[in-house]
């Protein structure tokens, strides 16, 4: 079954079985966006006006840094973009869920 609320985010592993991570309740999450903030204040990784490209293969990792850095953008008060890349290498790969994902971050 497939959540289709701003409130939830879906990853999918390997196996293909979504995983929902509700970003407002979610421990791990909150850890990583405490994580994510206080590394980009200390090396002053952002500044206003940068466009971040995230390099997203599908993958766990790469989808939850692409949330966390789309989810930055609400608590931070210098402005960016973030920017999804994917390479297809014409492997019949289905970026389908990416392109969603991208769609409800606001995220091209």
């Amino acid at each position: 079954m497939l959540l289709n609320s701003r409130k939830y985010s879906k990853i999918r592993l390997n196996s293909n079985a979504p995983i929902f991570l509700k970003r407002e309740e979610n421990p791990i999450m909150q850890k990583l966006m405490g994580l994510l903030r206080r590394c980009i204040e200390d090396y002053r990784m952002i500044e206003a006006g940068d466009r971040i490209a995230v390099g997203v293969s599908g993958g766990k990792d790469s989808l939850v840094l692409l949330q966390l850095l789309a989810g930055l953008r609400e608590y931070t008060d210098k402005p960016f973009t973030v920017e999804a890349i994917t390479v297809d290498m014409g492997l019949g790969m289905d970026y389908s869920g990416v392109a969603a994902m991208c769609d409800r971050l606001q995220v091209p």
